[in-house]
């Protein structure tokens, strides 16, 4: 079970969410990345991945340890949990709050920035920041700073 979870975190999220985002479909792509940030979440805690009501934890923790201020800073009172979150993963629609780009619309557009009452999320922006994260935690398991969660024979998790 050596570096199964490095492996799955490589090829499941870094390389299948990196193809997407290559092939054009941002906005599924986002959809995967705010679910995958709550599970890499899961890995810093010291919970079972199938711990029931660790949503908002786990997705806070991960934003706290593997992201930069900025997400900080719009996760406060867990708004990107909330607004970002909770509406792409349950809705597959972001908060009237939020406008989903990509790169190539991105005009006068920053990342993590307010146009007005609306933030701006550039998918390529967020996923070079979600890579960033999901490598910290690969590093993390190598290093032996956070144990590999156990893995379920029956199931593979």
């Amino acid at each position: 079970m050596e570096n199964f979870w490095q492996n799955y975190i490589r090829y499941h999220f870094i390389e299948e969410v990196g193809r997407l985002q290559r092939s054009g479909f941002h906005y599924f792509s986002v959809v995967i990345m705010v679910q995958v940030i709550e599970f890499l979440g899961g890995m810093l805690d010291n919970k079972p991945l199938r711990a029931r009501n660790q949503s908002k934890n786990r997705f806070r923790l991960a934003i706290a340890k593997l992201f930069d201020s900025r997400y900080q800073r719009l996760n406060n009172n867990d708004w990107l949990y909330d607004k970002l979150r909770n509406h792409m993963v349950h809705a597959f629609i972001p908060s009237s709050l939020l406008k989903i780009i990509s790169a190539g619309e991105k005009g006068n557009s920053r990342n993590l920035e307010k146009e007005g009452d609306i933030l701006v999320i550039v998918s390529e922006e967020l996923f070079s920041d979600f890579t960033r994260a999901c490598q910290k935690v690969i590093y993390l398991i190598d290093s032996g700073k956070i144990p590999a969660k156990k893995i379920n024979p029956m199931t593979g998790f």
